[in-house]
C-alpha cells in the first residue's frame, strides 16, 4: 500500500519503530493565530513558535486538546472531523460570542525526541486541512467532578455538495452541447422500448 500524503524519509524510518507521537494544531481564531502542539514546552517549527496544551498527570500526558478526523476515502462525499477544548466555563462564555465559521484549521502529524516533547525527530506532515463548521458546549457532571468542553465541527469542502451525487440530465446535455442531439434520441429509444407507440392509436 502506497502512502497518500508525503512523509520524508526521515519519518518513514522512525515510524518503523518506536516512537513518539504529537499534534500540531494552526487554527485561524478571531483573536489572531492560535498555534499549539500536544505535548508540553514551546516548540519551534516552521518560523513560528507552537505552544504546548499538554498536562503531565502521573506519568501520563493529559490533552486539552483532541483531534478526531475522519477516515481517508477514494469517494464523492465528504465527512467532517472534529476538535474537542477541554477549557473553563470563564473561557466558553469569553468564547461564545466569536463567528469562526469558515476560518481556517490545520492539523499537522508529527514525531518528538520524547513523550510529551517539544523538539521534533522530523519534519512534520500535513494530516488535516479544513475550515470550522459549528461549534457546541457541553458540561458534564461525574460524582463531584465537572467537564467543560468545547466541541469544533470541521469542514473539508463545500457544504452543500458534502454529501451530493452526479447526475448528467438532458438540460446538462443541452447546456454544454447545444447542437448534439444524442440525448434526446436516447430518452426518446429508452421511452419507446419500455412504453412502445401503438398504431392504430386504441
Amino acid at each position: 500500500m502506497a502512502l497518500t500524503r508525503g512523509c520524508s524519509p526521515e519519518l518513514v524510518s522512525i515510524l518503523s519503530g518506536h516512537f513518539y507521537p504529537a499534534l500540531l494544531t494552526y487554527a485561524d481564531w478571531p483573536d489572531g493565530a492560535v498555534r499549539i502542539h500536544s505535548g508540553t514546552g514551546a516548540m519551534s517549527w516552521g518560523g513560528q513558535e507552537w505552544l504546548g496544551a499538554g498536562i503531565p498527570v502521573n506519568g501520563e500526558m493529559l490533552g486539552l486538546v483532541e483531534f478526531r478526523g475522519p477516515a481517508e476515502s477514494t469517494g464523492l462525499s465528504s465527512r467532517g472531523a472534529s476538535v474537542r477544548v477541554a477549557t473553563t466555563i470563564e473561557t466558553m462564555l469569553a468564547e461564545y460570542g466569536k463567528v469562526i465559521r469558515n476560518r481556517e484549521i490545520s492539523i499537522y502529524f508529527a514525531v518528538t525526541t520524547k513523550p510529551g516533547g517539544s523538539v521534533l525527530a522530523a519534519e512534520p506532515v500535513s494530516l488535516f486541512t479544513g475550515y470550522f463548521d459549528e461549534r457546541t458546549f457541553s458540561l458534564k457532571r461525574e460524582d463531584e467532578d465537572y467537564s467543560h468542553d468545547m466541541e469544533l465541527g470541521l469542514g473539508v469542502g463545500p457544504p452543500p455538495r458534502a454529501s451530493a451525487s452526479i447526475t448528467h440530465g438532458p438540460e446538462d446535455q443541452k447546456r454544454a452541447y447545444p447542437g448534439d442531439t444524442a440525448g434526446r434520441q436516447v430518452i426518446n429509444a429508452i421511452r419507446k422500448r419500455n412504453n412502445p407507440d401503438l398504431w392504430p392509436a386504441p
